[in-house]
């Protein structure tokens, strides 16, 4: 027996999002749909023989247990957070498929798994606000769909988890400043148009106009995503370089301030190599033992209570509780 037709697969033939087709099909009204299109999506659901589900209709009269976790698993940060996710919601007896996120932000993939009934709900691992389609964005509200962000709080009507970025690096030169009696900072970030970096950049601005501190930004330009070996080599010694530099013409009361997670490896080799060490605070979790190194710090961020949140969250908007959460959290200076 061939396999019954998807929203997805109307979808498809339209060549069109697969709101689009939710829209078209549930004669939604504010989201104005040309006939071109209409037309469109109701040829492919009659050539396809497209039977409407009512769970994907919205009348859910029965719970998946499962939750859909969107995210990309490269970024160590995102599997600290999962584990957190993972630990809280067991406890509810729910599992989780994982939705790997595309690089295509006006890719709808994620949102079949909710109109073809496989889950209840999503916890959305983001980096932009900007990353999540209109489509998307209007068929989450629309379609009433549980979910719950982190760092890319879309909508106002639906529940989020953020980091305030500024606060973090305000506070991390702050102390910095008060610890060592800073001079100057030296920063280095990621050339990368983030909200996050742009959010850092300004805290670590304030902060050194407060404190009278002279500020140098170096940017370096880094891939960043899955790589193979070549990749991963050419551009972290791209990277290193940058950082032995920036080392190298460090002078005593200076302050290094790294953006990323794993670039103090390649600022305590050169530290090392050169034999004087400079205060070194990371905005993010870090790979190096900071109990070792009493002049090294990190701003850190709680990943695995961050997915715990979540997790929390979305129970709740389960549970049918309608309160809208919008929880703005700050790193703590280890």
């Amino acid at each position: 027996m061939a396999n019954k037709a998807t929203m997805k697969d109307v979808a498809r033939e339209a060549g069109v999002s697969i709101a689009t087709v939710s829209f078209v099909l549930n004669e939604s009204s504010g989201h104005p749909i040309s006939e071109e299109t209409r037309q469109a999506v109701l040829a492919a659901v009659k050539k396809l023989n497209y039977v409407r589900n009512n769970v994907a209709k919205g009348l859910r009269e029965s719970r998946t247990m499962c939750i859909g976790v969107v995210t990309t698993m490269w970024h160590i940060r995102n599997s600290h957070v999962v584990r957190g996710i993972l630990k809280e919601l067991n406890k509810y007896g729910y599992s989780v498929i994982l939705c790997q996120r595309g690089e295509d932000r006006a890719d709808n993939s994620f949102l079949k798994y909710y109109f073809e009934n496989k889950v209840d709900g999503f916890l959305y691992i983001g980096t932009n606000i900007d990353e999540i389609s209109n489509d998307q964005k209007r068929a989450l509200v629309l379609h009433e769909i549980p979910v719950v962000t982190l760092d890319c709080a879309i909508d106002r009507m639906i529940p989020s988890v953020d980091i305030d970025y500024f606060m973090g690096a305000y506070n991390a030169v702050k102390f910095m400043s008060e610890r060592y009696n800073t001079k100057k900072i030296v920063a280095i970030e990621i050339e990368r148009e983030m909200r996050q970096e742009q959010e850092r950049e300004q805290g670590i601005a304030k902060a050194a106009y407060e404190h009278g501190i002279e500020i140098e930004i170096k940017k370096d330009t880094m891939y960043i995503g899955p790589v193979n070996d070549d990749q991963y080599y050419g551009t972290s010694m791209h990277c290193s370089e940058k950082i032995i530099s920036a080392v190298d013409n460090m002078s005593e009361g200076d302050v290094l301030v790294l953006f990323w997670s794993g670039m103090e490896q390649w600022a305590l080799k050169r530290m090392w190599q050169r034999g004087q060490v400079f205060p070194t605070i990371v905005l993010a979790q870090g790979f190096v033992a900071q109990e070792l190194y009493d002049w090294l710090h990190y701003s850190y961020l709680p990943n695995n209570e961050i997915g715990k949140i979540m997790a929390e969250m979305i129970i709740a908007r389960l549970k049918g509780e309608n309160n809208i959460e919008h929880k703005l959290l700050i790193p703590e200076i280890i």
